[in-house]
């Protein structure tokens, strides 16, 4: 279904449409989602493993949960900040409402 009544960054522009399928954005979701959990996750693994190779207790492993959770929260925040991820949320929103209309 179109999404055609969102708002826009700019009060002077066009309404913003979105004509992507309830899949197609469920999938975007799930692909965030994915990499938010490797971004956190691998450098932990990588962390661990060069703590095992260079015979380390925990430094690495230290680094990698420092560093994955500064990408992790890095990336939310642009998330957040994205046009995208409103107008995924306004279209959920509106199905919803068009669902119990019906």
């Amino acid at each position: 279904m179109p999404v055609s009544d969102l708002p826009s960054d700019d009060s002077n522009s066009a309404p913003v449409t979105d004509e992507r399928s309830l899949l197609a954005l469920g999938y975007m979701r799930a692909t965030v989602i994915m990499t938010m959990a490797l971004e956190m996750a691998l450098p932990v693994f990588l962390g661990v493993y060069a703590d095992y190779k260079l015979g380390t207790k925990c430094l690495f492993l230290i680094f990698g949960v420092f560093f994955g959770f500064c990408a992790m929260i890095v990336n939310f925040v642009k998330l957040i900040q994205s046009n995208e991820f409103h107008q995924t949320v306004s279209s959920k929103k509106r199905v919803k409402k068009d669902n119990a209309d019906k």
